[in-house]
């Protein structure tokens, strides 16, 4: 469903004159896709699409943000990583789809990602492999 939904939202900004995010949630529910304006706002930053001349536009050169994270342990067996506003559902993302040694599951917020383990032995794994993936530092 996701790269269904990128992709259809891909396909309307370029073929279309989409003036703003109002237009474009209509656009997909036309489709058939339902998707919350904050969803909405957070695929339009990820996939690089900006506002110009008063519509939406593919930017692929437009370099997406990349996001700080910070990684508090609290054992036995959850991660709390945390990162600016508006970044945690894009990391929590990135961590559904490609999980962390022993995940079993994310819980993301605004800039909070509870990363739930499912064998407490591999919290250090988790923690390399999340420092190693996105730069983050123990908190």
């Amino acid at each position: 469903m996701h790269r269904a939904l990128d992709q259809a939202i891909l396909d309307l900004v370029q073929s279309e004159a989409i003036p703003d995010q109002a237009v474009l949630g209509q656009r997909l529910t036309d489709l058939g896709m339902e998707v919350s304006q904050p969803s909405l706002s957070r695929r339009l930053k990820r996939l690089n699409i900006v506002k110009r001349d008063g519509r939406y536009r593919h930017d692929p050169a437009e370099a997406p943000l990349k996001p700080s994270v910070r990684i508090f342990p609290a054992p036995p067996n959850l991660l709390i990583l945390k990162t600016q506003p508006g970044f945690a559902q894009a990391v929590g993302a990135v961590l559904d789809e490609k999980p962390l040694p022993g995940q079993v599951g994310t819980v993301a917020g605004d800039d909070t990602v509870m990363v739930v383990l499912g064998n407490p032995e591999r919290m250090q794994a988790s923690i390399d492999d999340a420092r190693r993936r996105f730069g983050a530092v123990l908190g």
